[in-house]
């Protein structure tokens, strides 16, 4: 009986074709699978940059403008009762103040 013998490659042998397709498609493949990493990244940077910084503020700002909106059209309250200090709506505070002035 005979020893199998080592089957060697030849160069003709190798489909070179073949090869070079795959190679060229895989590394096509890869290049577009970073770009559309990149490109999703950044979607999704710009997306928490506007979740955290623009609209957060204004929420603030809004809740903020509220409560002092509320504070200047409020029922009236004493401040302090020995000095006779009163806090009254701006609006009848701009009505008494005009009505001093005038002669």
């Amino acid at each position: 009986m005979h020893a199998p013998q080592p089957h060697s490659v030849k160069l003709h042998d190798i489909p070179v074709a073949i090869v070079l397709t795959v190679g060229a498609v895989s590394a096509l493949l890869l290049v577009l699978i970073i770009v559309l990493t990149q490109c999703l990244w950044l979607v999704t940077e710009e997306q928490q940059f506007e979740r955290l910084v623009v609209e957060r503020p204004f929420e603030t700002l809004e809740r903020i403008e509220s409560e002092q909106l509320a504070a200047l059209h409020a029922d009236p309250t004493w401040i302090d009762r020995e000095n006779d200090v009163v806090q009254i709506p701006i609006d009848l505070a701009i009505q008494r103040y005009a009505e001093q002035q005038q002669p």
